[in-house]
């Protein structure tokens, strides 16, 4: 059968806990105020919704005899009513104040099983949704399990409206909860659900939640997936021009500090594998970014980008880093990497920079407090240009420094640069204001090390001559 209010199908609920039987659901509704008292002799009236022409309810199931509108409720504040449909429920105490204006409609049923301890709502026949007229708080310490579909009072779940990324389906869902509709958006910043809790948990260990959601996936097929929360926030509005654009978030999280000394973890990623399991990809947190508007450029903007991270401080103070491993390696293994991009396949997943800045910083780099590094401060592939220098007109950067494949260190700016073979050393002595040359034995025939056009010298150690190779001149060694 067709029940009108909410209110009594959760009365008998809760007196159902205690029995494996189904109790019958009580044949009058009661009505109670915003403190819980019984609206004795109050008042309810029954409209078309969003307006005020009445609509009409009756006093028995075979719908028959009409109810009076408003219906006037007896000294405990019940009333029998059965009805048909969605409805304008106004309700007001006898004195004629509002207890509620909502929307509510049929399709309560009393509870269809009720066992060990376990109570089970389900939906009604008629394939209605279940919306509450009133703000109905249950009590109940057992498992309370609701099928069926349960939407908002300013709302309906036939106002659902999936997102492109949506792939479930609605009629599926043991709990539909919609606020505001396509055509009438709600213009508050309530919240559909509030959960909160007040934690005085001891445990140091684990996790002491305000909810907990989990899926367990047991899907062998390849590529199959599973996700225990999914957010989604999609932004409909209109650009009002630079700095008035519209945005969306979809999560934020905010672990706030209110004590001293403490910590604050505004989200905390983890990717665990339990013992005995191996692992393919093992990933803490992924940030992903997809566009399909426009090719980002070399240029940046910071009126317009895109970016998988972003980082800002908003507070007063400064912090230490945009990015940070975490320094407590005793309680942590270490990371092969502190940052790494991987060669990529098909292509490279970086087209432009590994690392670039355009902040007017003290340091681009700086090891100079890394004493732990203990094979190179900078590892670079051969042939490539190790510095580049912007030039004076800001028009190019210019190759400062290269080893070439002969491992010849070609310093300066290029082609008019200096190149020292292998085994060259010079020794600078900046108190006695010149280059020291070291000495050696006489080189047999021209300089087999330099390219042709070029010039050496050595300090001959017999001699004790400056002596110099024209590698084109082909005279061999000249000592003065």
């Amino acid at each position: 059968m067709k029940r009108f209010a909410l209110a009594t199908a959760l009365i008998a609920l809760s007196s159902a806990v205690a029995f494996a039987q189904n109790l019958l659901p009580n044949a009058q509704q009661v009505f109670f105020g915003a403190t819980g008292q019984v609206l004795s002799l109050g008042f309810v009236y029954t409209y078309v919704p969003g307006t005020t022409t009445p609509k009409l309810t009756w006093q028995d199931s075979a719908m028959t005899v009409p109810n009076t509108n408003p219906i006037t409720l007896d000294a405990n504040g019940q009333a029998r009513i059965w009805a048909s449909g969605t409805y304008r429920q106004v309700v007001n105490d006898s004195l004629g104040n509002l207890v509620w204006d909502q929307i509510t409609q049929t399709g309560i049923v009393g509870p269809t099983s009720s066992t060990n301890n376990e109570i089970v709502l389900w939906g009604s026949t008629d394939g209605g949704t279940v919306k509450n007229g009133a703000n109905v708080a249950v009590t109940h310490t057992g498992n309370f399990s609701l099928a069926g579909q349960f939407a908002s009072p300013t709302g309906s779940a036939a106002n659902f409206l999936a997102t492109s990324n949506f792939t479930g389906a609605t009629t599926g869902a043991a709990l539909l909860d919609v606020m505001g509709t396509t055509s009438t958006p709600d213009v508050t910043q309530n919240p559909v659900a509030v959960w909160q809790k007040w934690s005085n948990s001891p445990a140091v260990v684990g996790t002491s939640s305000t909810t907990y959601t989990s899926i367990i996936h047991t899907a062998s097929a390849n590529n199959t997936r599973a996700t225990a929360g999914f957010f989604e926030a999609q932004e409909n509005g209109t650009w009002g021009g630079v700095g008035s654009n519209p945005f969306v978030e979809g999560v934020r999280a905010h672990g706030t500090v209110n004590g001293v000394l403490g910590a604050g973890y505004g989200v905390i990623c983890s990717a665990l594998e339990n013992p005995g399991a191996t692992h393919t990809f093992l990933i803490g947190c992924e940030g992903e970014t997809h566009s399909v508007s426009t090719d980002a450029t070399t240029t940046f903007s910071n009126s317009a980008f895109s970016t998988s991270f972003n980082a800002i401080s908003t507070g007063t103070k400064k912090v230490n880093s945009a990015y940070m491993v975490n320094p407590f390696t005793g309680l942590t293994q270490q990371f092969i990497y502190g940052f790494y991009i991987p060669t990529g396949s098909p292509t490279s997943p970086v087209s432009d920079s590994a690392f670039k800045s355009e902040a007017a910083t003290v340091w681009g780099l700086d090891l100079s407090h890394a004493p732990g590094i203990t094979f190179g401060g900078i590892g670079l592939p051969n042939g490539v240009a190790a510095i580049r220098i912007m030039n004076g007109a800001t028009s190019a950067t210019l190759n400062s420094m290269t080893l070439d494949s002969a491992n010849e260190l070609n310093i300066g700016i290029e082609p008019n640069d200096v190149r020292l073979g292998t085994g060259v050393a010079l020794v600078g002595a900046a108190t006695k204001g010149f280059v020291m040359i070291p000495m050696g034995a006489t080189p047999t025939g021209a300089p087999v090390a330099v390219t042709s056009g070029y010039g050496a010298i050595y300090i001959d150690s017999t001699l004790h001559k400056l002596c110099m190779n024209d590698t084109n001149g082909g005279a061999g060694w000249r000592c003065l």
